[in-house]
Parts: C-alpha cells; structure tokens; sequence
C-alpha cells in the first residue's frame, strides 16, 4: 500500500540515495502511468546506477528514453507485450554495454530478423540468459543464426524457451548444437500431435548440465498422449551419450526415470553391445495431478552390459538418519521421524529440539488419537509431561496436527 500511494514520498527518498542498485516500483512506473512521472524523473537524474528494470505495455516511451543515457548499468531488462520498432529496440540495446540477461513476454513483432545484423544498427546483444515466452515469431534456425556469432555462443549459459509455437521438439538439436557453451535449457511447449516418423537427429550438447524438458499434452484424456513421442525422442538423445555433461533433469512424466533404466532391445545378427545409459544423472519428475517433484538419483552400472541402479527419492523410501528425509522434504531445515500409519506406509512427524519425540503417541491418519506412553523400553504407563489430559499435552497435540491439515 505505501508502494502505490507514496509516490511523492518515494520520489524523495530516491532523491536521497545515489548508489541504490535495486528497488520494487509501483505498477505504474513499468506502463508509463503519468502519476510516476515524478519518481522517473527522481530516479533518472539521482540514481544512475540501476541493475534491473521492467517495461510492461504503455511504457515504449520510458523505453526510448534510455537512448539519452539513462540507467547504463542495467544488467537485467524484462519486456512485456511492448510495441517498439526494432530498429529503436536495437538501438537502445546498444546504450548497454552491461547489459546480460533479457526476458522478453507476449511480443508478437519479434522475430529472426531481429537478430539478424543491419548495417547502422547495432548488433543484438550477446547475453548470459536469454528468456522467450509466448514469442511465435521466433525459430529455432533463428536462434542458430544468433548464436553462430562466436561472441553470442560464448556468452550465453542459459535459454529458457516458454510456449514458443515456432519452436518444437524436433528443432531443440539446432539450437544445442549452436550453443556451445549453454549450461541451463528450459524448455516449456504444449504438443497437440506426436513427433513425426522421420528420423530427427538428437539432441546434443556436451556442456548442458541442467535441463527442464516439460512437455505437456493439449489433452489429457488421450489414450496415446502426444507427450510420449517427445519423452521417448529425449530418451533416446539420453541413451545414445548425446547429453554427457548432464546432471539434472525435469520432466512431466513420472514414468520417464524407468524408461532411461530398461535394458534396450538387442539387434538381430548384431555384435555390437546395446547403448546403455552411462551417466550419473538426478531426474525430477512430475504427473498432471501432482504438486511436488519426485526425486530419483541414477547411477551408472559399475560393468558393462549391467543395468544402471536407481534409487528412489520418494517420501516413503527417501529416510535417512543423517541427511533427513532428502530434498521433497526440505531437506536439513525440519528434523522428523518415521512412523507407521497403519496402512502399510509411513508419516513423518516433526520431532522437538532435541531431534527425538517424547512421546510415542501420535494421531492417527483417521482421526482417532493414540495412547501417549513414556520413552522407556519397557514401560507403557502414561506419561504426564505428554497426557492428553494436561493443558501442555493437548498444545503439543494441537501444534503438531496443525502440521497436517
């Protein structure tokens, strides 16, 4: 509330700090609203050492006004859904020599040619991350076209690509291929129709260390999900050593870790071994109708013609008494132990600070609640500090049920 009604006030408090290098604006400052005029002005004359800045439709002129040297220290720019011409984005471009990471959201007039060079036009940046969301102007051989600028190429170490129609599966080889250097791929496409039957090369790239693949189905109530071909084709990159450097791996298949372990089938009248994965790897997946990723660690076989070992991370499987419960369940930051739920599975509840319970009771999944008893081996008295019946007790109970709702 104080962001976006003292605006007078924020303007003189800008006036007063010179070296600020990052600060959350009201709404109106990223679409040229006339009310932040004052504060632009505060912010453009006093602090010329901004890091970050937004642009959001109705703010082209606030844009333009970085060709009169404004903020020439900007490292990070987000565009959305801006009308500008090229040849002007371009040249703002151009006033900054910092600048490293770009997003760009709903432009519809983007395309190859912007990237293409002009001769009195300068060059589009070469950047540390590049972030293309709903941009259908954009191919993949536009990007290679970008990227085969060895200063572009050597540059860039992250690319994440978000609902760009222009972009399928089967053009994501182009692009690696052209991003030497590239350590992050994020890739994010609804898919309609399966991939085609004609041989595409795969994907390859020998330093990507961390891939988002996240393809899903335009419906999900297909017997054949058109996903599948997508997941099968980045098996098959995986399968064939074409991603040796990777080691993290996101995909919305929660079937995809078992598909990397099968043994492929072998060739008739073929000497030659199978390909087998080979590779340290940590997949994270995730269905339709899950919230959180399940973690599954990959190991490599340790002889040849073995399968490679899996190891689980689900919250059923994933204990341990010196890492806790693994990363599904944060990690180091809560201290919990394993209890029986009655069904065959467990629960973890939150332990107190000295990382054991003092009391075995717990509350069961149906409703009902057990029996407080005391630590001991052998004894099965009741323990007052515990009770249900002490106001201390139903505290305790009532914290920790809160956990679970």
């Amino acid at each position: 509330m104080t962001r976006e009604a003292c605006k007078a006030d924020l303007a003189r408090t800008v006036s007063g700090c010179p070296n600020i290098e990052f600060i959350d604006l009201p709404d109106g400052f990223y679409n040229g609203d006339q009310s932040c005029q004052l504060l632009r002005q505060e912010l453009q004359a006093r602090c010329p050492h901004i890091r970050k800045m937004k642009y959001n439709e109705g703010g082209e002129q606030s844009l333009e006004t970085l060709l009169q040297g404004y903020w020439q220290e900007l490292i990070s720019i987000e565009l959305n859904k801006i009308q500008i011409e090229p040849s002007i984005l371009r040249q703002v471009f151009g006033m900054l020599p910092r600048l490293k990471k770009l997003t760009i959201t709903g432009v519809s007039w983007l395309n190859d040619s912007t990237f293409h060079d002009a001769p009195g036009i300068p060059n589009f940046p070469a950047l540390e991350s590049l972030t293309l969301t709903k941009c259908h102007g954009v191919t993949a051989n536009g990007l290679a076209q970008y990227l085969y600028n060895p200063m572009c190429s050597g540059r860039l170490r992250t690319l994440i690509l978000k609902d760009c129609g222009s972009i399928p599966v089967p053009s994501l080889h182009i692009i690696l291929q052209a991003a030497v250097n590239l350590k992050t791929l994020e890739y994010f496409a609804t898919v309609s129709a399966s991939l085609p039957l004609d041989p595409i090369p795969p994907m390859t790239s020998y330093t990507l260390h961390k891939l988002n693949f996240e393809v899903t189905s335009s419906s999900a109530n297909q017997v054949y999900p058109p996903s599948a071909s997508c997941y099968q084709y980045l098996a098959n990159s995986l399968i064939a050593n074409c991603l040796p450097a990777l080691r993290q791996l996101y995909v919305r298949d929660p079937e995809f870790p078992e598909v990397l372990t099968l043994a492929p089938p072998i060739r008739p009248f073929s000497e030659a071994p199978p390909p087998m994965f080979n590779q340290p790897l940590e997949v994270y997946s995730k269905g339709l109708d899950e919230l959180d990723w399940i973690f599954t660690s990959i190991m490599p076989p340790e002889a040849q013609g073995r399968r490679a070992s899996v190891s689980v991370g689900r919250p059923l499987s994933s204990y341990s008494a010196h890492k806790g419960l693994g990363p599904q369940w944060g990690g180091d930051a809560r201290k919990s132990i394993v209890v029986p739920n009655g069904f065959g599975g467990f629960l973890a509840v939150p332990a107190d600070n000295d990382g054991r319970p003092r009391s075995a009771g717990h509350m069961a999944p149906s409703g009902g609640f057990g029996h407080g008893y005391s630590n001991s081996l052998g004894g099965r008295e009741p323990s007052p500090r515990a009770s249900w019946m002490s106001h201390a007790g139903r505290e305790k109970r009532a914290s920790r049920a809160d956990l679970w709702r």
